[in-house]
């Protein structure tokens, strides 16, 4: 492909940088070096100022905060990216939630059964109000 910035001029949420090493982090990598404007968020204080240090190596992002299960910020987000973006082209939700007693077991013995709150993390989904306007095309 010649075109390297396939993504020049279209505006994007990642959900769920955590730090260096999240997959979220190099999506919102691989997006931006393909020319997309970007939205990172943060579910909390402890997390803002990684999110912060990394958005600062991106051009021009937009930096909020959202827990994924607390519909105010939802909704507050969706405010923040309307009036950035007027829209979105894309959305990677790559938020994640762990009961903290599976943290501490290998992967291939961490319980099958997903916890209520987990489920209802789908952000946007259940807010249909707060969702920002897909931009057209």
């Amino acid at each position: 492909m010649s075109d390297l910035k396939v993504l020049s001029g279209k505006h994007g949420l990642i959900v769920g940088v955590a730090n260096k090493r999240s997959i979220a982090w190099a999506i919102a990598q691989a997006a931006a070096a393909a020319g997309a404007r970007l939205a990172l968020t943060y579910p909390s204080e402890r997390l803002e100022e990684n999110v912060r240090e990394l958005a600062a190596r991106l051009d021009n992002p937009v930096v909020a905060p959202c827990d994924v299960a607390n519909d105010e910020q939802i909704a507050s987000l969706a405010a923040v990216l309307d009036a950035e973006f007027g829209g979105l082209d894309f959305f990677v939700h790559g938020a994640a939630f762990a009961p903290q007693p599976e943290l501490s077991n290998p992967f291939v013995q961490t319980s099958r059964r997903i916890p209520y709150r987990a489920r209802r993390q789908h952000l946007l989904a259940h807010r249909p109000d707060a969702r920002p306007r897909a931009a057209d095309g």
